[in-house]
């Protein structure tokens, strides 16, 4: 078993006031108070190993702040996971889900759905959709969590508009990461529009909502995009506000990236598209970017490396704002695609873009507990 890491909590001055206060009583005045409420604290968290066959649900609802569940390699046959009740997590003490041992990360048949959850982290998991017209991951609302590292698919058999799903309404989510992920094969359904995507962003953007989408890699998305953010498809629909797009691989969409309606203050930059495959505007003319019906300002490119398509974007009404440093170059000479370890390119144009990239333009990362070993394809 892999050495778990120790966990650290400031307490608030509240807590060190009672804890200081019941130190005394029990006679344990040689102890500082920090030191007696942050190691109070810290016995209280656990971690939990489970197998397969254990009840993933229940495992999950038992956990509290603090707290880490670890999932021992195997597959899980759980079905459609809806994970209501969960406790939340806090900023010092997130709740934690994740492999027991990442290179060999568990699978999950079925699919997983979210419902606001707060400072909670997933990572090193598969998820697979199979419960008809599901997606593999769906998140509703939520403050401060984190998907990473992580592989999802089954939107193909399952018939599904997306194999992940972010969704929310009322201000949320907020300050939502969804990073170094494996995102692939959606699905290719009847429905008359190109509504299949493999990441769906649709919530209902306020100046509170907020996320980071990045260093994830996508592929074939033909009937739709690797990432749409927008609501529907009606007229000014409101959609996703303040996401950024920073860093991503997505080849083989319809369309990579797709932006619908009253979309606001979203910002698209390092990524690298390849490939879009769906003839657009008069065939077989295709684009990187469509941008539809856009209503709402803020919207940013820059940055990114497009490559094998007629158009890097498609926005007639000049919608958005096309920064500096937005290159269309030769093909990436991708090392190993249809992976989730490929897609890495080997073209020197291209390989400061994407997933695998440098990306001068980028944030810097964010440390956290899933950041130490990184994504287990690596």
């Amino acid at each position: 078993m892999r050495p778990r890491p120790a966990l650290t909590w400031t307490p608030s001055p509240r807590v060190v006031a009672v804890l200081t206060a019941l130190a005394v009583v029990f006679g344990l005045t040689g102890v500082g108070a920090g030191a007696a409420s942050a190691a109070s604290v810290a016995s209280v968290a656990t971690v939990t190993v489970i197998h397969p066959g254990a009840d993933v649900l229940a495992a999950l609802q038992a956990l509290r702040a603090g707290d880490t569940l670890e999932l021992a390699p195997g597959t899980y046959n759980t079905g459609l996971i809806r994970a209501i009740g969960m406790a939340n997590g806090t900023p010092t003490a997130p709740i934690t889900v994740t492999a027991q041992v990442p290179s060999s990360p568990p699978v999950l048949v079925g699919g997983l759905w979210l419902y606001s959850p707060t400072y909670l982290v997933l990572s090193h998991l598969r998820v697979q959709a199979t419960a008809a017209t599901e997606s593999a991951l769906y998140v509703e609302g939520g403050l401060g969590w984190t998907v990473d590292s992580s592989e999802f698919w089954g939107a193909r058999q399952t018939n599904s508009y997306a194999n992940v799903v972010i969704t929310g309404t009322g201000g949320y989510p907020r300050g939502f990461t969804f990073s170094q992920n494996c995102v692939h094969d959606a699905a290719q359904s009847n429905r008359t529009s190109t509504t299949d995507h493999n990441l769906y962003v649709n919530f209902a953007g306020s100046a509170q909502t907020s996320g980071l989408i990045d260093r994830n890699t996508m592929w074939n998305a033909p009937h739709g995009e690797n990432i749409k953010l927008g609501n529907g498809g009606l007229p000014g629909a409101l959609g996703p506000w303040n996401v950024r797009v920073v860093a991503n691989t997505l080849a083989l969409g319809g369309r990579q990236l797709l932006l619908h309606g009253d979309v606001r203050g979203n910002t698209v930059v390092g990524n690298l598209f390849y490939d879009p495959t769906a003839g657009f505007v008069s065939n077989p003319q295709t684009t990187q970017i469509y941008i539809h019906d856009v209503v709402g300002g803020g919207n940013s490119f820059a940055g990114n490396y497009s490559s094998v398509a007629s158009m890097f974007i498609y926005d007639p009404a000049h919608a958005v704002a096309l920064g500096a440093g937005n290159v269309t170059g030769p093909d990436p000479a991708f090392a190993a695609p249809f992976t989730c370890g490929g897609w890495q390119p080997t073209n020197p144009a291209s390989i400061g873009y994407g997933h695998w990239g440098y990306a001068s333009l980028t944030p810097p990362r964010v440390p956290g507990p899933e950041r130490r070993t990184g994504p287990f394809w690596r």
